[in-house]
């Protein structure tokens, strides 16, 4: 072998050993997670829809085998349960807040246009003022 294929092969052996440590570190379908961030109001424009997003203090990785993977993801959708403490998410907008749920990838064209929606968000530490 001249010394272009053990270049070659050693760049092939180095990217598919980060491969699986890459995916291993992202989040997963319907993970619970705890995310921090600044909650902000959007709105769809058809149907007129307004909904909160949470703006990541810093970005996160999601592996999905089905939708894809989302790398460096800044932004997820908050969807509310029904009832409890944050059951309506629009009214932190502007404010820092720590929030628990389960993480999963947009899958429909009516939901909101960030890639990943937080489900049932429930504060998961104190808000600051």
């Amino acid at each position: 072998m001249n010394a272009f294929h053990w270049i070659f092969a050693a760049g092939a052996l180095a990217v598919a050993s980060a491969t699986p440590a890459l995916a291993a570190n992202c989040h997963t379908d319907l993970e619970h997670v705890r995310l921090s961030g600044n909650v902000v109001a959007r709105t769809l424009s058809s149907p007129p829809v307004s909904y909160a997003i949470l703006k990541l203090d810093e970005p996160i990785c999601y592996h999905d085998r089905d939708f894809g993977d989302v790398s460096r993801s800044s932004t997820v959708a908050l969807l509310p349960a029904a009832t409890g403490l944050l059951r309506a998410p629009l009214s932190f907008a502007g404010q820092h807040v720590t929030l628990e749920g389960s993480l999963t990838h947009r899958i429909t064209s009516n939901q909101p246009d960030q890639d990943l929606l937080l489900v049932e968000p429930q504060l998961s530490a104190p808000v600051v003022y």
